[in-house]
């Protein structure tokens, strides 16, 4: 018990800690595709675009974020033109636990789409 007990607390901590990693990842990659959807439409602007991306993030729990959209002015993009919004995130404000695993490291997500719509 003595030996097995400390391997199986290592274990299941460092689950949790991945799957909060999985978790952070993902919910980026899902606010980015949120944002990039409203950023397509006709008539979008840029804090349109970052407002949707936040608000997941927000209902998620996620902070410290930066969220960054390309190009910065939509009234010269004509249909088609791509529209990228990138987000990024520390790991370390936004871990289950005592942070170990990811310290120091950041979190990316990038999802680019075309305009639908000439405005």
């Amino acid at each position: 018990m003595a030996v097995c007990l400390p391997v199986v607390f290592l274990l299941a901590f460092a689950t949790v800690e991945i799957s909060s990693a999985i978790f952070l990842k993902e919910t980026l990659s899902i606010a980015a595709f949120e944002g990039a959807r409203v950023g397509v439409k006709r008539r979008a602007t840029n804090a349109e675009t970052v407002a949707a991306a936040q608000a997941v993030l927000t209902a998620r729990g996620v902070t410290n974020t930066t969220v960054t959209v390309t190009p910065s002015n939509f009234s010269t993009l004509r249909a088609l033109d791509p529209i990228t919004v990138q987000i990024s995130c520390p790991v370390t404000n936004n871990s289950a636990f005592i942070n170990d695993f990811f310290t120091g490291r950041t979190v990316t997500s990038i999802v680019r789409m075309a305009r639908e719509f000439n405005d």
